[in-house]
């Protein structure tokens, strides 16, 4: 998953970080990438959003919102600090791309 904040997973799925932790726990390599809080990247997508630190926060919120599979077993978590021009979420066979318009 490589994502700023990613929260419309939580949102739409509350069960996610449980979800993610056992799927690990059964042997599936799980990578979560979300934007450093931190980063220019993030610092500047808010100002273009005109939400300021509103999106570091989003981030800091998705990673609360994931703490059940944060630290588990087979689950990875890397910041980047990167413009995202797409949202990446790949599941076995399927991926999902959003594109930031």
């Amino acid at each position: 998953m490589l994502v700023f904040a990613g929260l419309f997973l939580p949102d739409g799925y509350p069960e996610i970080a449980k979800l993610l932790a056992a799927k690990a726990g059964q042997g599936t390599k799980v990578r979560l990438t979300f934007g450093d809080p931190d980063s220019d990247a993030v610092r500047r997508r808010g100002e273009e959003e005109r939400i300021g630190d509103g999106l570091a926060a989003r981030v800091r919120l998705g990673l609360l919102y994931l703490r059940d599979a944060i630290g588990a077993p087979g689950v990875e978590l890397r910041f980047h600090a990167t413009t995202l021009y797409n949202s990446i979420y790949r599941f076995d066979d399927d991926m999902l791309v959003n594109t930031h318009v």
